[in-house]
């Protein structure tokens, strides 16, 4: 199983595209295959430059785009610590390689099962990049949770449940057959 959270699912649809031994799904979570904010025009591209991230977004306003509202205040804690930890070059690197991305034909490669956990009350990836994944892996299973982009640290348990029924109804079904 391999589990690809946000950029993170470019990789995680990267690597299964190889088909690795005894991979049994894939989990997208509030990901994208493609540049996930190409409907906000050609301003992304040029922002994601480090002089940009120098001037680190405050704190509601990163939160607004990723927390969304009510966030316990540990959770944007560490969220800004987090954030203020990496360095504003991989900032920008990670800005520019998630516009840059392209895993469109390596979706389709994929034979193993595909969850998609939509976050929908995600303010930076869309249901358009669902529905690109749809498109290109028809087979995707798509659940939706009211969270916002990291549907992870918000909504743990809504996600944790969906995976186990993801697994129990169509990966370990796969494994058990002769």
């Amino acid at each position: 199983m391999i589990l690809g959270e946000s950029y993170g699912s470019t990789l995680a649809v990267k690597f299964a595209a190889t088909h690795p031994p005894n991979l049994a799904g894939v989990i997208l979570c509030a990901g994208f295959i493609s540049n996930p904010v190409r409907k906000w025009g050609p301003l992304p591209k040029l922002l994601a430059r480090p002089l940009f991230f120098q001037f680190r977004p405050p704190g509601p306003l990163h939160e607004y785009f990723t927390l969304g509202h009510g966030a316990s205040e540990d959770l944007k804690l560490a969220l800004r610590r987090t954030v203020k930890s990496v360095d504003t070059e991989v900032l920008a690197k990670r800005a520019r390689a998630a516009i840059d991305c392209d895993a469109r034909q390596e979706i389709q490669q994929i034979k193993v099962p595909l969850l998609y956990l939509h976050a929908s009350q995600d303010r930076l990836v869309g249901k358009d990049c669902l529905n690109e994944i749809k498109r290109l892996h028809p087979e995707t299973i798509a659940i939706s949770i009211r969270a916002p982009h990291l549907l992870l640290q918000r909504e743990p348990r809504a996600a944790a449940q969906a995976i186990v029924h993801f697994l129990d109804t169509y990966c370990r079904q796969k494994n058990s057959r002769p």
